[in-house]
């Protein structure tokens, strides 16, 4: 939500996201992952390093918890929270120790010291309350009271877009199950069906990610031009971030991910890859 010039386009909302913040760290290293070389590490390891100090800075320590902490003020990815109440998000919780834990990862190939390992290990945990993770940690009412069950269900993303090793599996797969049993569907919009779908595959649910990225919904039409048209309430002729998470999910279901090669599409599906490095 910028201008060409990279100032902030007028809104309420995008001021307070943070969750994008990560972003160059991960760009940076899905590219290291497809074309490794000293060389990358060393053009842009300021970028990921300085990305990620900004990071370190954003937190903060709570002494009762001893824990490190986000927030607030600020509005995480399901934009249906006051920001002066949100507390540990959990998918920006997991997205900055991605981060983090990416950027050592980088230091440690340039053979220099690792800086954000305490960071890392005392980031405070997703929240969770009766077997399923919330929105965050201010916010038990979740699945119960609006509007928090609408928008973004922003936590799968944690376990799906990312692969956080602080998530249980089974508390996400019950998360899943919540959320299309309770949640106001016809608020999702164009990259929730990737998204829940990504976190299907790899749950291993692998039809239920297929019909997460068939769902029948107003926000989740193509048209014949390609473009992820989103009519209703919040109508947008083209709304291009269905558009790239639906080339990321089925990506991700064709090629694998993490120590899974190979495809994920159910029996029945025809699939050819050429030339797609799997995924996180």
């Amino acid at each position: 939500m910028c201008d060409p010039s990279a100032k902030n386009t007028p809104s309420s909302v995008a001021v307070f996201l943070i969750w994008q913040q990560v972003h160059p760290i991960m760009l940076a290293e899905m590219y290291r992952r497809a074309c490794p070389s000293q060389e990358f590490l060393t053009e842009y390891c300021e970028i990921v390093i300085e990305t990620a100090e900004f990071i370190k800075c954003f937190l903060h320590w709570n002494e009762e918890k001893n824990q490190y902490e986000i927030g607030p003020p600020y509005i995480p990815a399901q934009e249906r929270h006051d920001p002066a109440a949100v507390l540990n998000a959990a998918y920006e919780l997991e997205y900055f120790r991605f981060g983090l834990i990416t950027a050592d990862e980088w230091l440690e190939k340039l053979s220099k010291p690792r800086r954000y390992g305490d960071i890392i290990k005392n980031l405070n945990p997703p929240s969770q309350k009766d077997g399923v993770y919330l929105a965050h940690e201010n916010c038990p009412e979740t699945f119960s009271k609006l509007p928090f069950y609408t928008d973004h269900p922003s936590m799968t993303a944690m376990y799906g877009v990312l692969n956080s090793e602080k998530v249980d599996r089974n508390t996400m797969s019950q998360t899943l199950d919540k959320i299309l049993s309770v949640w106001d569907k016809k608020t999702f919009y164009g990259w929730d069906f990737p998204m829940l779908a990504m976190t299907a595959c790899r749950l291993g649910r692998y039809s239920d990610a297929i019909d997460l990225l068939l769902m029948d919904s107003p926000k989740n039409t193509y048209m014949e031009n390609g473009h992820n048209r989103m009519t209703g309430d919040d109508a947008l002729p083209l709304y291009l971030p269905g558009n790239g998470g639906l080339l990321l999910a089925a990506a991700m279901i064709a090629a694998g991910y993490g120590d899974k090669k190979g495809s994920s599409f159910p029996e029945g599906f025809n699939v050819k890859v050429e030339g797609i490095h799997p995924y996180l």
